[in-house]
């Protein structure tokens, strides 16, 4: 009943937000003369409106297909059609299609190291902070960087919410409490490197693959946001939450940059203007869906645990420094890093925090 519960509020909540996604004001733009284009937006997750990659990817398609009055058709190629989200962001650096939805702390990094260091551990105290450096000047430059890189230029940016531990064996109130259990992780070396410096035995596991290695017992434990822990069901097989918040993850949509300069200007325009509706659907799918968690889970788990700031502290004094030392080690321009711990300083202040 419980299960069906939240499955029931999650439908409503889904239904709220993109009817306010079909709502929003359309752009004027004179497409009278332009002839009719299709494109791809490829992603590797489920094609579900209850999964916010999805559901930002139908507000970008609905808004796009207003706003071109039919000339622009938006295909979505959901849950790995043109393979996993690798190779969708490999083919659209290529030209091969136009748009990828894509996880920046995880699969991003793959193209461009220098995305490693927004995996830094601890490193905001909140998302307004986070947001407040992400969406900034530096967020800025580190964005124009990978453009240049990749010949990806990023439609919509937002929060995924912050990374937090859970497991079936026992309460994660401090670091040792995490000392000799097997935590999934995505296939990201800084994630890794968190696990083991905490004393877990860090076990990537495909996501697909992960709600049947937890029930199993192939993994103790893992780590998401609230929004995925839920959309998984990963509260049936896992007893404790620890809000640690270790990683604040984003999401991103990204689209060729190569193909968007070769179109219209105002094909661009109704792009790029999309872009920004996408953001703010899927920012606020994220945030809604973190709330639900937050307020449903307790009577699915056995404990859900806030630490204190000294706990905090604990965790970051363990792990930090040995994973900002990886990511040194792997990225191209290593004092990025060190920046961006300084302007993670600097928000709490610009922000009233301090």
């Amino acid at each position: 009943m419980k299960k069906n519960t939240i499955l029931f509020v999650v439908v409503l909540v889904v239904v709220a937000i993109l009817s306010l996604s079909c709502s929003a004001k359309a752009g004027e733009y004179d497409v009278s003369n332009l002839s009719p284009i299709t494109i791809t937006l490829a992603h590797a997750e489920p094609a579900d409106s209850t999964n916010f990659i999805h559901a930002s990817a139908l507000a970008l398609k609905e808004k796009i297909e207003e706003d071109s009055k039919g000339k622009i058709t938006v295909n979505i190629a959901a849950g790995g059609a043109l393979g996993d989200s690798d190779a969708a962001l490999q083919q659209a650096m290529q030209g091969t299609i136009e748009i990828v939805s894509s996880i920046s702390d995880g699969t991003i990094t793959s193209v461009h190291r220098d995305m490693l260091i927004w995996s830094i551990p601890y490193l905001f105290d909140n998302e307004h902070q986070a947001l407040h450096v992400y969406h900034g000047k530096f967020g800025r430059e580190m964005w124009k960087q990978f453009t240049e890189k990749t010949n990806l230029i990023p439609l919509a940016t937002f929060s995924g919410g912050f990374r937090h531990f859970t497991t079936s064996k026992k309460p994660i109130h401090r670091p040792e409490d995490l000392k000799g259990q097997k935590i999934r992780t995505m296939h990201v070396p800084a994630h890794m490197e968190l696990v083991k410096s905490l004393g877990g035995i860090p076990t990537p596991i495909s996501w697909n693959e992960l709600y049947a290695a937890l029930q199993t017992g192939v993994a103790d434990g893992q780590e998401n946001p609230i929004s995925s822990f839920v959309m998984g069901h990963l509260y049936e097989v896992q007893d404790y939450l620890v809000l640690d918040g270790h990683v604040w993850s984003q999401e991103a949509i990204l689209v060729s940059k190569r193909w968007l300069e070769t179109q219209p200007e105002a094909y661009q325009l109704i792009i790029l203007n999309a872009g920004s509706h996408a953001q703010e659907v899927g920012q606020r799918y994220v945030n809604v869906m973190e709330d639900i968690g937050l307020s449903t889970l307790p009577d699915k788990m056995k404990e859900i645990y806030k630490p204190t700031a000294e706990e905090i502290q604990m965790f970051r004094e363990a792990s930090q420094a040995r994973v900002v030392a990886l990511i040194k080690k792997q990225i191209d321009n290593p004092e990025l890093a060190d920046e961006l711990i300084n302007k993670a300083e600097e928000a709490l202040v610009e922000l009233g925090y301090k």
